[in-house]
This record gives C-alpha cells, structure tokens and sequence, in this order.
C-alpha cells in the first residue's frame, strides 16, 4: 500500500488510436496518445490502481499508478 502524499508516477491514455486527428503521420495514428505525470498521491493506493494526484503546479490528474 503506498500512502497519500506520496510522490508517485501515473500513466492514462489521453487518446485513442480512433481519436487521433486525421492530420497526424501514419505511423503516430497507429498508437494512443499516452501520458505520464508525477505529483502527490491524494488517497493510499497500490500499483495498478486507478488513483488521483496532485501535480506541483496543482493541477489533479488521474491514471494508472505506475511506480513511486
């Protein structure tokens, strides 16, 4: 179990491969648009699971926690 408040890394896919504007070169469609964001882990969660963090600059984000 990792604590809130923790700094932790988590991962969502912002697009996916069917929601990729019709503009981008072939070889970006054929793959999700992904991120990754680091912040503070707002509730005890573990790895794998769907979590909320808060970012330096405040902003909540949430994904996939993926390593702290």
């Amino acid at each position: 179990m990792i604590k809130s408040g923790s700094w932790v890394q988590i991962h969502s896919v912002v697009l996916k491969t069917n929601e990729r504007a019709p503009q981008v070169p072939d070889s970006t469609k054929k793959v999700p648009l992904e991120m990754w964001v680091k912040g503070f882990l707002q509730e005890d969660g573990n790895i794998g699971e769907e979590v909320t963090i808060k970012t330096v600059t405040g902003r909540m984000e949430t994904g996939r926690l993926v390593q702290v």
